[in-house]
């Protein structure tokens, strides 16, 4: 399932786009700086977090999916009932953890918890946020595109 075009902002158009590995590598893997992210990245997503977080939806979004040539990082959230039988999801989701994470891998990695109360990052990320409304003169709560990988532990 290919990925819609970027907008004339430069950012994926708004909404949940679901797709599969192949098509984000085709859409953003246009510089070596992108292909090592991506290749760091996937280090992390088919090791610690494919047992962690086996069964659940993994959604990605931040600047890797726009047009900036560097982005730093890629944002990334599993969607997981809060029970003791996601205990390993649950070490991952620690300061430190998140920390070892974005400093490893290049993922800017959160949980969110189906609890009442718990931030819901696939809602967060969709926000332009701060920085990039800056850069490119739209407003911090323009809505951007995120995808949810389908298949994500299957190559």
């Amino acid at each position: 399932m290919p990925l819609p075009p970027l907008d004339n902002r430069g950012l994926l158009p708004a909404g949940i786009h679901e797709t599969n590995w192949a098509s984000i590598e085709y859409a953003f893997l246009n510089n070596v700086h992108r292909q090592e992210l991506f290749a760091k990245a996937m280090c992390f997503f088919h090791g610690e977090l494919s047992d962690a977080g086996a069964g659940l939806q993994l959604i990605l979004g931040g600047s890797f999916f726009s047009d900036k040539s560097l982005p730093e990082d890629i944002e990334a959230t599993i969607y997981a009932p809060f029970s003791e039988s996601y205990r390993k999801l649950a070490q991952l989701s620690n300061i430190d953890a998140h920390n070892r994470i974005k400093q490893t891998y290049g993922v800017d990695f959160y949980v969110s918890w189906d609890a009442g109360g718990s931030n819901d990052f696939r809602l967060f990320f969709q926000y332009v946020g701060p920085k990039t409304a800056h850069q490119k003169g739209l407003n911090e709560h323009d809505l951007r595109g995120i995808v949810k990988v389908i298949e994500w532990q299957h190559g």
